[in-house]
């Protein structure tokens, strides 16, 4: 038998292995997220011609889901267009993949300092270094809150949700702050 750096049951040997891959197995793994910002320049000229791309993406691991977030705006002179992606990877259930249709920057811009802008509605801080969160209970996915340093402090929230509406579902983007929301509606799914 090989010895793989431990006596059976001490810590970090293979008795604690078999333990956390038991426990990610039936969905008690603890939750780790990772997020990233990338910003690509523009380049000018005729036959090189490419637009400028800001790229945020987020993830969540759990042992119940994995969720991957990715929203990113392209900048192509007058043109700017932003679109999301959403990655629902559950233990329960087959993988989900949803697309926003191309929304125009007026309505949700991702800037290259990392900031959100809904309905041009900035707040000054770069969401891609705040945690996604789930809660698989109320199939929602947060970012934040996060409190601006102005005075007085404002408390800003991202939401992204599909409640039902008739027999439809709506997803929505909400931008919340000190108590004002602002929706998004990002279109209906009708089974």
């Amino acid at each position: 038998m090989t010895d793989l750096g431990g006596r059976r049951g001490a810590p970090g040997g293979p008795g604690a292995l078999a333990a956390s891959l038991l426990a990610m197995a039936l969905g008690c793994g603890p939750t780790r997220t990772d997020s990233s910002l990338a910003v690509v320049p523009g380049v000018a000229g005729a036959a090189g011609a490419a637009p400028e791309s800001v790229h945020a993406q987020w993830s969540y691991r759990s042992g119940e889901v994995d969720v991957d977030a990715d929203l990113m705006t392209t900048r192509d002179g007058d043109d700017c267009r932003t679109e999301g992606r959403l990655l629902i990877d559950s233990l329960t259930s087959a993988a989900e993949v949803h697309y926003t249709e191309p929304l125009a920057c007026a309505e949700l811009e991702l800037t290259a300092s990392g900031d959100i802008l809904l309905r041009g509605l900035g707040t000054g801080h770069d969401w891609s270094t705040e945690p996604l969160e789930v809660d698989r209970d109320r199939e929602l996915i947060r970012l934040g809150p996060w409190t601006s340093p102005d005075e007085p402090p404002t408390a800003y929230r991202f939401e992204l949700s599909a409640p039902a509406c008739g027999d439809c579902s709506c997803t929505r983007l909400v931008r919340s702050a000190g108590g004002v929301d602002t929706l998004l509606e990002l279109g209906r799914d009708c089974d």
